[in-house]
Parts: C-alpha cells; structure tokens; sequence
C-alpha cells in the first residue's frame, strides 16, 4: 500500500499554527521584546525577505528591541505582519496604535491594515485603515493612531501590510496596541479646559470651558440639536447638567468649589447616548486663585469726607531733663 505524503503550503501552515492560539479582548498590547512574540510575519512576494524580530536592545521604541524590515537593492518590499486573534464586536470602534521610524532620508514605505477571520493574506478582504505613505522621520520614532471598525462580532486578525520600492532602507515597528471598543453611537469626548479658581468672601468658585463634540466615536455628525453637557465631582453624588449645541464652547462654574483635589469627569449626551468622558483634575493652588477684594476702608472713609489719622510714633527722649521740660 503507497504511503501519500500530504504537503501544506507554508502560508497554510502559518495560519493553522495562529489559529491554534489563544484568542484575546481588548485591551491588548505587544512590545516584541520577546520577538515577534504572538505575531506572525509572511514574505508575500516570496523574495526570502520578511519582517524580523530585533534581538538587540536599541532597535525599538525607547532602547527597547521591537521589529524591522530591510529593504533589498533587488526587490521591493511585499510583507505583511499578522497579529494574533483579537475578539473584537460589531458597531464598537477600537483604537489601533503603534511607533514607527525610518532613519534613511529620503526613504518611504507604505502601510495599510487590514482584518480577517484567518491569518492568511487571501483572507485579509476587510479593510479597517488605508494605505498611508512613511518618510523620514529625524531618527525618531513617531507614533501613529488609527480608529478600526469590524463587521462583525468574531475572532479577528489585524494584518499590516507593508510595500515599497527597492533599496528603501530600514523599517522600524514597536508597541502595537488596540484598546478597549467603544460604542460607535457614542458622542465624543468634549474638551474640557483646566478649572480656573476666584475667591469671594469665604467661597471658593472654579470655572471650566467646555467645548461640546461635533460627532460620534463612529463618525456620525451630532446634528444641530441641543446636547446635555453631564458635569460630576468626584466627592459629589449628582451631577450638574448644562445644554448646548454640538461645537458650542461653554463656561460651567462651580460656585463651591472644593479646597481639596478633586476630578471633574465631563460627559456630553446626544440621542439618549451618553459619551466619551473627559476629565479635569481640581488642585487650587495659591498661584491659580484670583482673590475678590473687599473695598480698601481707608479709601472709602475719605471719599466719605473722613480722614483717618495715623497713631503719632512716641518720640525718644535723650534724657530725664529732657521729660520733664516737655
């Protein structure tokens, strides 16, 4: 009886090997400073070139080791990199963050991302950020963020795909990051200034400029009716509730202050939707206090016709006789 042998392709072979892993739920981050750690790289092109592991601490992020691509004087770059399986929901919009750099002037690579249900190029068809041009970056790293959306609820893999002409030096990747979804109705975070702080008499007053969100976490536009601007105190149990319209800036004053530190936590209301919140922390130190002043009594007394005379100083005497004449 002849014996078949079964060959898998090695790209098949790569997918059944990370899908055999565990998946994982927002948040979740990798700094590869174990290699590639859950990530799984694939030469595209098939030139024997392919994103890499440092493994070297100064290649990453920080002095850290992180991961690189080298592009080669023959051919260009066609590489992708897949992360492991994230379970990520419809209708919820998560942010995709990492650091990159390209030392070599002049040099450029193009990144996109993509997901699928397999960690396989054939399978990256959803596309959750678009292609974007890399240069030079002075020798730093820059950081880049991206909001990502999926479908539909399942295990998903998050392919970045590299490209780029020949001979175009080194790329540097580090600390992919995808946070915790948010609801894509959501309205935005509103941007709340540092509280400024008066003293009247024996109060204490604190004042916020609030600038009211335009649209959603997901993109939508908040229209053109009136918004409900939450406004909380940490050591209070209710929340003070302002209303204006979407991109309005408005000023929320606290007429009784806390002397202790305290958080504001901001949120904006849309469509029976509560937002993203916004924080501000309370500390009134003495350079931040503008004091209101009770009129100056010398002042007012003369302007009244009185003059207050100043106590005479006692005169020194050089000697008992001196006293006595006086």
């Amino acid at each position: 009886m002849m014996k078949r042998t079964l060959l898998i392709a090695p790209a098949l072979a790569m997918a059944m090997a990370a899908m055999g892993q565990a998946s994982f739920t927002p948040p979740f981050s990798e700094s590869f400073e174990e290699g590639l750690g859950r990530f799984t790289a694939y030469d595209a092109n098939n030139d024997g070139n392919k994103i890499k592991a440092n493994l070297n601490f100064g290649g990453g992020y920080n002095y850290s080791k992180g991961i690189y691509y080298v592009g080669t004087p023959d051919s260009g770059a066609d590489d992708w990199l897949f992360s492991p399986a994230l379970i990520l929901k419809a209708g919820m919009v998560y942010e995709l963050s990492y650091m990159y750099r390209i030392p070599d002037s002049g040099k450029t690579y193009n990144v996109e991302w993509k997901a699928g249900t397999v960690p396989e190029t054939a399978a990256m068809v959803t596309s959750v950020a678009a292609q974007t041009e890399y240069g030079y970056t002075s020798g730093s790293f820059e950081k880049v963020t991206r909001k990502i959306t999926v479908p539909s609820d399942g295990d998903w893999y998050l392919g970045l795909h590299l490209t780029g002409v020949a001979d175009q030096g080194t790329f540097y990747f580090d600390e992919f990051k995808v946070s915790e979804g948010i609801g894509a109705s959501m309205p935005e975070a509103p941007a709340v200034s540092e509280p400024s702080f008066t003293v009247q008499g024996d109060k204490l007053t604190a004042s916020l400029d609030i600038t009211l969100p335009t649209h959603t976490v997901g993109g939508s536009s908040l229209g053109t009716s009136p918004v409900a601007v939450n406004i909380l105190r940490s050591d209070n149990e209710t929340a003070a509730t302002v209303s204006a319209l979407p991109g309005a800036t408005v000023v929320y004053t606290d007429v009784d202050a806390s002397t202790q530190r305290v958080t504001y936590t901001v949120t904006c209301t849309a469509g029976g939707v509560e937002g993203v919140a916004a924080k501000a922390d309370s500390a009134p130190l003495r350079r931040n206090l503008m004091v209101s002043r009770p009129p100056n009594r010398t002042t007012s007394s003369r302007s009244a016709g009185m003059r207050l005379r100043r106590p005479r100083a006692p005169q020194p005497c050089s000697s008992p006789q001196a006293y006595a004449t006086r």
